[in-house]
């Protein structure tokens, strides 16, 4: 299965709604494309100018549960660039956007969980402000 707007449309939906994004007025539908990525750790990227969403090439003809769940996670951040969202610092809007997608696989794809989920140790150190000294 591909991506299609519908899908899109349906998993835009369902992050604005969990993840607690409601606004009056439609949100702008980011553009998704399919690319390498800068490094292999890395699936998915959101770029905030042009309002774009990177998934990695193994998404574009297999829309897999694990390409949905990377989506949220990229959804998140989209959402915090079009509605203003304010954020202590890039990793509070990680945080959030790790916890979204979490809940996503639990209601959606449990099976995916070990694939894409980060381990409790990776989770903190990726998420967690870090003050200047």
């Amino acid at each position: 299965m591909a991506l299609t707007d519908a899908l899109l449309a349906s998993l835009l939906g369902w992050t604005i709604l969990n993840g607690g994004f409601g606004q009056p007025g439609p949100v702008p539908m980011p553009t998704v494309v399919f690319a390498e990525m800068p490094r292999p750790e890395i699936a998915g990227l959101y770029t905030r100018e042009t309002m774009t969403v990177r998934l990695e090439p193994d998404c574009r003809d297999r829309f897999t549960s694990r390409c949905r769940a990377i989506l949220v996670h990229e959804l998140v951040h989209h959402l915090y660039a079009v509605t203003g969202r304010t954020r202590k610092c890039h990793q509070d809007e990680e945080k959030t956007a790790y916890l979204i997608q979490y809940k996503w696989l639990l209601e959606n794809a449990p099976a995916v969980l070990g694939s894409v989920a980060l381990d409790p140790i990776t989770f903190m150190f990726a998420t967690e402000c870090v003050e200047d000294y």
